[in-house]
């Protein structure tokens, strides 16, 4: 999934929120990282966390407008 890293890597430093849509579940969060092989969300709910997500995961990325 090499083209999502290519679309996402220029937007890190902005780290926007993003929703993605994965096979089983929804995941809404700042942009936080991403490497070869998975994206990092900072996941904004009672506390912080981070969620790491494969990118054969992802079946679809959402921007919040």
């Amino acid at each position: 999934m090499l083209a999502y890293k290519s679309f996402l890597d220029p937007l890190v430093k902005n780290h926007p929120t993003i929703t993605l849509k994965l096979k089983d579940r929804t995941v809404t969060g700042d942009l936080y990282n991403t490497s070869s092989s998975q994206v990092v969300l900072l996941v904004h709910g009672g506390e912080y966390h981070f969620e790491v997500i494969s990118y054969e995961e992802i079946e679809e990325i959402v921007f919040k407008e």
